[in-house]
């Protein structure tokens, strides 16, 4: 294993694998911020890794010179952010959190809806804005105009690209400074190993926010196991074509449901279908979808979630379209009477 990852990463080298950062670490880094088409990237074991180390790393001491964020952040969250995300730096970090519903301030304010938000990010002396692009439910908000005025405010904005992943999506080229993405989803792929990145414009916030994410990283010992390194390599060699085989039979699945009268969220790419106000017990007969909290693997999952406290859709069922033959999946929500 060392041997393919020394080969598949660094071809030529020795392998060197230390706890700070080693050059087998950099040259993925390297590769993933030449695909995402910045200057920085940095690893972690995870994706929700990647955003508590981001928010673990403010306030900091000023010790290098990088820059003047020393108190908690003012943080407006999507109220349809993951709710781990939400959890985590409401509950374990010294930031202050304000919540809003973008799907609900773009549907009520068609049309000035960039006024609300306007209001809202200097009522509240806002630091920092963060959404899932998509959200889980398939609503994508308007990244470059929510970009340009959370800069106008003095904001910046992350952004959590981890349900189509880099190989559909790239918020950095719509206006986020910093992105977040877990790649133990789509990139790898498998289901069977976690990594995390955390992503890095080219505004000054986000290089100041690079530096002190490094030193954090780094002191806390939070670096990925070197086998993960060949495994988000492998990932990456397929990504594309593994996401197009996910999208063209999630469309499959989705026009069969509805077909059938179900309600299905979707937002046109990737494999997560969300079927809002369904119980556990409607996919009690699946055999093909495997039940499992998870998605972007190569077989398909379905998950249920109780979700009055967590998301403003309530309960639903989420089906993961996976890689395979798509009849085969028709014939098991056939069999279990879903269509």
């Amino acid at each position: 294993m060392l041997e393919t990852i020394r080969k598949s990463i660094v071809d030529g080298t020795d392998y060197t694998y230390v706890r700070n950062h080693s050059k087998e670490v950099d040259a993925m880094e390297e590769k993933l911020a030449d695909r995402y088409k910045t200057s920085h990237v940095l690893l972690t074991g995870s994706g929700m890794a990647a955003i508590s180390t981001f928010f673990d790393s403010f306030p900091v001491r000023d010790e290098g010179g990088f820059g003047h964020w020393h108190e908690p952040f003012n943080i407006l969250m999507d109220r349809n952010t993951y709710y781990e995300t939400r959890e985590l730096v409401e509950k374990f970090t010294p930031h202050n959190v304000i919540y809003t519903d973008f799907t609900k301030m773009e549907k009520e304010h068609p049309k000035d809806w960039e006024n609300v938000f306007d209001q809202l990010l200097g009522d509240n002396h806002i630091d920092l804005v963060y959404l899932d692009y998509p959200d889980f439910f398939g609503h994508r908000a308007d990244l470059e105009k929510v970009a340009e005025i959370a800069h106008d405010n003095g904001a910046i904005l992350m952004v959590d690209n981890s349900i189509l992943s880099l190989g559909i999506s790239n918020p950095l080229k719509m206006g986020a400074d910093i992105v977040v993405e877990s790649y133990t989803k789509y990139v790898m792929g498998h289901g069977d190993c976690m990594a995390g990145g955390i992503v890095f414009g080219f505004s000054m916030e986000a290089l100041r926010a690079y530096h002190q994410v490094k030193r954090r990283i780094g002191r806390a010992g939070r670096y990925i196991p070197p086998e993960t390194l060949y495994l988000i390599d492998r990932g990456l060699e397929t990504l594309e074509l593994r996401l197009g085989r996910h999208t063209q039979s999630a469309k499959a699945v989705r026009d069969a449901l509805t077909g059938a009268g179900h309600t299905v969220l979707w937002a046109g790419k990737g494999g997560s279908l969300i079927l809002p106000g369904k119980k556990q017990d409607f996919c009690k007969d699946l055999e093909v979808f495997r039940k499992l909290p998870t998605f972007g693997t190569t077989y398909s999952t379905w998950g249920y979630v109780r979700s009055p406290d967590y998301y403003t859709v309530g309960d639903y069922v989420r089906l993961f379209v996976g890689l395979e033959p798509v009849e085969l999946l028709l014939e098991d929500l056939s069999r279990a009477k879903i269509i």
